[in-house]
């Protein structure tokens, strides 16, 4: 039998995901590893977008689909086009990365995937029994997506990144090299609102309608906003709903809590892994989980995220100027993507930048937050 802890995880997102296999791909021994989601994970439900060094190779790199070299900012009266080598922005659908990461695991015997409901972890003499509604199902350690409890503090500050995107197919002619990162020249309404457009080829795109909001608006109201918008700037009447992602995602000023004890350990969006001013996630889950291979390995402390805290302080300050004023984000964008090149803010919203050019990049839009 193999040696090591019984080990859980809750939830096959990407970070669950990502775990399980740099555990095996860094053999790190253990019993079992339970992977519990509500549902299996095989349709395009969700789309993880980057940026990485051109010759930077990833362990899951296969998942990849589409790169560009490229990138445009729309506002109503301008366009801002970088050319951002040696960086690449990468795609990843959720379909590809869902069937990469099961096909990698499916070689490994003492792997079992359980599709349930988790209501709870209850922890109890060094163990771990994870509640769901048809079993429970013990383990000696449990890392953590599935559930999230936000800290309720005064002062901190709650959205939701909220989209609903189209994979289209039609006769157009996109420029395929150039991603269209935020088009911002669309009504705002109180709420920062862009479009996202992915050109895969030139008759097929991802198009992307993305609000932050204190509630959460009907599929509806996202798919009239939509529907206008390929029609009315991009000139398209005709096209074919290939597939589709409506999702949203919690940008939160404050922190994930952890009741459940020192052998639950929160990852993904519920360790706070994301960042809450943008949504960018998959760079910090993919360092987040090195540091859990890197603690298992040397019996280190594991902690809920390794996004520098100076980080959410300026997310913070971010979030708390969309509160005060829904349509300032194209003024704000603009002043920040035409005053610094975009190599900076990469790597500030990477989390790699140091605290100079952090300084440099918050002094170019220090009006907003005078």
């Amino acid at each position: 039998m193999s040696k090591g802890p019984v080990i859980a995880i809750a939830g096959a997102g990407c970070a669950g995901l990502s775990l399980a296999c740099k555990l095996i791909l860094n053999k790190i021994p253990f019993k079992k590893l339970y992977l519990i989601d509500n549902r299996p994970h095989k349709s395009n439900d969700r789309t993880w977008c980057f940026w990485k060094k051109h010759n930077e190779t990833l362990w899951c790199e296969p998942a990849i689909s589409h790169r560009w070299k490229r990138m445009e900012v729309v506002f109503k009266k301008n366009t801002l086009v970088f050319d951002i080598h040696p960086l690449e922005y990468c795609h990843i659908p959720g379909s590809s990365f869902y069937e990469f990461c099961f096909s990698f695991l499916d070689g490994s015997h003492n792997v079992e995937s359980i599709n349930d409901d988790i209501l709870d972890f209850i922890s109890d003499n060094g163990r771990v029994c994870i509640k769901c509604k048809n079993q429970n199902i013990i383990a000696d350690v449990v890392f953590n997506s599935a559930l999230r409890l936000p800290e309720k503090e005064k002062g901190n500050i709650w959205f939701y990144q909220q989209f609903l995107g189209y994979f289209i197919k039609f006769r157009h002619g996109l420029k395929t090299d150039t991603a269209r990162w935020m088009d911002f020249s669309v009504a705002q309404g109180g709420r920062p609102s862009f479009v996202y457009i992915l050109p895969f080829s030139a008759d097929e795109a991802l198009v992307e309608y993305t609000v932050f909001t204190k509630e959460k608006m009907p599929k509806n109201w996202f798919k009239e906003k939509l529907d206008n918008y390929i029609s009315a700037n991009l000139h398209v009447e005709n096209y074919e709903v290939a597939g589709e992602e409506f999702a949203d995602i919690p940008m939160f000023s404050g922190s994930w809590l952890n009741p459940w004890g020192n052998n639950v350990h929160n990852i993904g969006i519920s360790g706070g892994n994301v960042r809450s001013s943008t949504g960018f996630a998959f760079r910090h889950i993919q360092r987040h989980t090195d540091h859990i291979i890197y603690a298992l390995r040397k019996n280190k402390k594991i902690k809920n995220s390794v996004i520098p805290k100076r980080f959410r302080v300026y997310d913070h300050l971010l979030l708390r100027l969309f509160d005060k004023d829904g349509n300032c984000a194209p003024d704000f964008f603009f002043d920040l993507f035409s005053k610094n090149n975009f190599i900076r803010l990469s790597e500030f919203l990477n989390n790699e930048s140091g605290v100079w050019d952090e300084l440099k990049l918050m002094n170019s839009v220090r009006k907003w937050f005078i």
